[in-house]
């Protein structure tokens, strides 16, 4: 994320932003004497009230922006200051009792990996407490993107339109079990937002995602990008005065699993520590003194004394289950020590046993292992004296290998045999082979005299009539140089629709795509690879306008179908476009040029 925000820009519509950071704050406990650190803290004002709160000892505020961060600076003290760093290379020395993010994180990617690195912050026992915004469906969002991609800005942004990284609420519920969170709350909160005209809108995105665009174009683009932008979303939402802007946003907080009593015991410090503050200020001021008392008074005593007998009879339920838990804990440690004590002393006494069995049985092996080497030594001569019989029993068998081998010999001699007979029968085969080739080559005689009967119809045609006759029978005309031709009709495939629906195919675009002669699907004859899609533009002389267009719209439906080429057909063909072909990379299915046609009529 870029660090040249606007501050005035951002905090325009102040109050509207801030409604989610006080909507997450709610999620969150406080941390009286805890570290708390605000991930894109921005001008600092809302990363106070959070300090304030959580009743931390210390706080620490992070942006990326030098501008936002010089704003920041008039709230820092009291265990609050602000640092210049960005959260995707940020690394804390410590972990921190709540870590908190309220509309930063959309700006980085890969929101698995970062949420599994900032979990690792969280101190066992604190909180993860974050928001981000999750309107990118919106026309103010999806207008953006679609003004990027026209041109000059196209072109000016290299191609560049802002991912959006945000998942689903539930998915950001389930990584956050999985990376042992509890009490989970996760939630998708629609804010509604009047705003005195539709123009307004354009105004609250310029303060956050269009700050993507307007840094990576210069000043004169940037100004014509908003005009341009101004103007589509003018188109796509009307002009309404006031302009009521529906905004989606996604909190999410949890509690890091293992400190449950820890976090349990804080909250009643937290509470103690309330009543104790409230009651020194009824002390010091009289005049909120009396005003409780006149409430006290008006109060409905039966109903409040129902209450704290309520809340009496929960506290005290809660209290004999903690004490209960306590006490089977307790009672649990110590049935386990007491049990890994006997276990002890019961593998200390059966560790001497082994170690006296042990011992007993290695002065066995030593006896057995004398005992052995003498009868090993029994047995080495008895071996010396088997080798020699057996050495002189190979020399039996040596003979009587060396006879084998000469019949063996004699077998392969009567293999190789076969193998000339089989070499015979490769040639009969290589024979029919060549009969074979001979009758494709009459096949391929036959189609040059038909395309030849075709090209004489071509000469007798218009370039309209050849429009027709090759949509009616593209197989017929494009036969030399494909195979297995097959029309597709543009204004019913279902890929097309899927493109058009997103995105890929402008209307303006497919509308040019619907005038191509003819486009179908085939594979070519001579090697040139696999099936692809061919738009073919036909006339009776093709020039160059006929190239271009084959050429443009062979590049529109690659969006569709990746490898489609474009091809022009005809009877005769320009020099200029056989030159404008070559260079385009579009097929040319055309062999008489137009100079030759010129002089056949001239004769």
């Amino acid at each position: 994320m870029s660090a040249d925000w606007n501050p005035d820009q951002y905090e325009r519509f102040r109050d509207e932003r801030s409604q989610p950071f006080f909507d997450l704050l709610e999620l969150t406990r406080p941390v009286p004497g805890g570290r708390v650190i605000d991930l894109g803290c921005g001008t600092g004002e809302l990363t106070r009230a959070l300090h304030e709160r959580s009743r931390a000892a210390e706080t620490l505020g992070i942006d990326s922006s030098p501008a936002m961060l010089a704003r920041a600076a008039a709230f820092a003290g009291g265990g609050l200051r602000f640092e210049l760093a960005d959260i995707a290379g940020f690394a804390p020395g410590a972990p921190f009792d709540l870590v908190f993010s309220n509309a930063a994180l959309q700006w980085l990617p890969d929101h698995e990996r970062l949420l599994a690195r900032i979990a690792g912050w969280v101190a066992p026992g604190g909180q993860l407490a974050f928001q981000v915004p999750a309107n990118a469906d919106h026309p103010s969002h999806t207008v953006a993107h679609e003004v990027a991609r026209e041109e000059p800005f196209a072109t000016a942004l290299g191609g560049y339109v802002r991912e959006w990284p945000v998942l689903a609420p539930e998915r950001y519920a389930e990584l956050l079990d999985g990376l042992g969170f509890e009490r989970v709350h996760v939630r998708l909160q629609v804010y509604v937002h009047r705003l005195a005209s539709t123009m307004d809108v354009a105004e609250w995105v310029r303060g956050t995602l269009l700050t993507d665009y307007e840094r990576r174009l210069g000043p004169e683009l940037c100004a014509a990008y908003l005009a341009r932008y101004r103007e589509r979303l003018l188109a796509e939402l009307g002009e309404r005065a006031p302009y009521v802007y529906t905004f989606k946003r996604i909190l999410a907080a949890g509690t890091r699993g293992g400190a449950w009593r820890a976090a349990m015991m804080g909250a009643m410090d937290v509470t103690r520590a309330t009543v104790e503050e409230f009651l020194e200020l009824l002390r010091k001021d009289p005049e909120l003194r009396e005003r409780a008392r006149e409430i006290i008074v008006a109060a409905d005593w039966e109903r409040v004394d129902r209450a704290i007998e309520r809340m009496a009879a929960e506290i005290a339920a809660f209290a004999a289950e903690t004490r209960a838990h306590i006490a089977e804990v307790e009672r649990t440690t110590n049935t386990r020590f007491n049990d890994m004590t006997g276990k002890f002393e019961a593998l200390r006494n059966e560790m001497d046993r082994r170690f006296e069995a042990t011992d007993a049985k290695i002065d066995a092996l030593r006896t057995d292992m004398n005992q052995r080497f003498e009868a090993a030594d029994a047995k080495v001569e008895g071996l010396r004296t088997d080798m020699i019989q057996r050495f002189e029993a190979a020399d039996v068998k040596v003979e009587g290998l060396r006879t084998d081998m000469n019949q063996r010999f004699e077998q392969v001699d009567q293999r190789f045999e076969q193998v000339d007979q089989r070499f015979e029968q490769v040639d009969q085969r290589f024979e029919q082979v060549d009969q074979r080739f001979e009758r494709v080559e009459a096949r391929l005689d036959s189609i040059e005299k038909r395309l030849a009967r075709v090209e004489g119809e071509l000469g007798n045609l218009t370039g309209g009539q050849i429009e027709d006759r090759l949509s009616h029978e593209p197989g017929k005309y494009l036969g030399r140089p494909y195979r297995k031709v097959r029309k597709i009709i543009v204004s019913e495939d279902a890929e097309v629709d899927a493109a058009i629906e997103a995105g890929v195919l402008s209307e303006d675009e497919y509308q040019d795509v619907l005038r191509a002669d003819v486009v179908v699907r085939a594979t070519p004859r001579r090697g040139e690879g696999s099936e692809r899609v061919v738009v073919v533009e036909a006339s009776k002389v093709v020039d160059r306008g006929d190239v271009e267009r084959a050429a443009r719209r062979a590049a529109l439906l690659g969006r569709v179908w990746p490898g489609t080429e474009g091809a022009v057909f005809g009877y005769a063909i320009t020099a200029g476009a056989r030159e404008l072909a070559e260079a385009s990379g579009v097929r040319v299915l055309v062999e008489r040029t137009a100079e030759e046609t010129a002089e056949e009529g001239a004769a």
